[in-house]
C-alpha cells in the first residue's frame, strides 16, 4: 500500500477540530467509505503544529519538503494556524499530511 499527500487551506473561524471533521466528512462523501483513499478521511485526528504562519509561509514550509520526510501515513494530520500577518489574529487552518492509499 502506498500513500498520497493532501493539503487543505480553509479560511474559517471554526475550531480546528470542527474544520478537520468537516474536511473528513467531505472526503468520505467524495471518495466513499472503503478506506485507503489517500485523503484526509484516512486520518484519525489532527495535531496543531506549534507555531502560527501566514498563508505564504505555511505554503513555503510545506513545499520545502523536509516536513514530509518525517510524516506517518497512519498518524495524525498536521495543522498550522494561519494568520494575516505576524502576530495577527487567526484567519484559517492549513491542514496537511500523508494518507494511506
Amino acid at each position: 500500500m502506498g500513500a498520497e499527500d493532501f493539503e487543505h487551506y480553509v479560511e474559517t473561524e471554526q475550531s480546528l477540530e470542527d474544520t478537520f471533521n468537516d474536511l473528513v466528512e467531505q472526503a468520505l462523501y467524495d471518495h466513499g467509505h472503503a478506506g485507503y483513499s489517500g485523503t484526509i478521511a484516512e486520518k484519525p485526528a489532527v495535531r496543531l503544529y506549534p507555531t502560527t504562519m501566514t498563508l505564504d509561509q505555511a505554503a513555503q514550509f510545506i513545499a520545502g519538503g523536509s516536513w514530509w520526510d518525517n510524516h506517518d501515513k497512519w498518524g495524525e494530520a498536521e495543522a498550522i494556524a494561519v494568520t494575516e500577518g505576524s502576530g495577527g489574529p487567526r484567519v484559517g487552518w492549513y491542514i496537511f499530511g500523508y494518507a494511506s492509499s
